[in-house]
């Protein structure tokens, strides 16, 4: 019993003694101290939110680089601090957006265009994570808008040129 003391005792001189990482950024903005200790690098730290304008961060023509600007945390978009800083398609559904294929030339029209599989397959995606959004809305009865959907990167489009086509994947 003493020996499980003793482990307990030096457990807790262990948990009461930890010093803050000195990896961590302290930022100074509008009077308030903020300090993040998972994060070394510099950051530029955006305006306040006016939560009466309702502006969607997903707006056409965001992209992922976008999206790892820093933005205050609201309930509406709070999801959002979960997402990874590099894309990551190894899990389902996102898995079906690292299957991109070459956009192919059709003649008849002088246009470039993906195959059908491939225009099924994000319509399948796009489905499927407004559908994920939907039941977890209705599910746990909260505030969340939904990213910008899939088909607004226009990839069932035809395009005039190979560059603007592979330009969205």
């Amino acid at each position: 019993m003493s020996r499980y003391i003793s482990l307990l005792q030096l457990l807790l001189l262990n948990l009461l003694t930890i010093n803050p990482s000195t990896q961590g950024t302290l930022l100074s903005f509008e009077g308030a101290a903020y300090f993040s200790p998972n994060c070394s690098r510099p950051v530029t730290l955006p305006s306040k939110v006016d939560l009466t304008t309702g502006q969607n961060p997903f707006q056409v023509r965001t992209d992922w680089l976008d999206l790892r600007k820093p933005m205050w945390w609201t309930e509406v978009y709070g999801w959002m601090s979960f997402m990874p800083m590099d894309r990551q398609f190894n899990t389902y559904p996102f898995s079906l957006a690292d299957c991109i294929s070459f956009p192919t030339y059709d003649p008849a029209n002088q246009l470039y265009s993906y195959s059908s599989d491939m225009v099924d397959m994000w319509n399948g995606l796009d489905q499927g994570i407004s559908d994920i959004t939907r039941v977890l809305r209705t599910q746990y009865h909260i505030l969340a808008v939904p990213p910008y959907p899939v088909r607004g990167w226009g990839y069932h489009k035809k395009f005039k040129s190979w560059d603007k086509a592979r330009s969205i994947a």
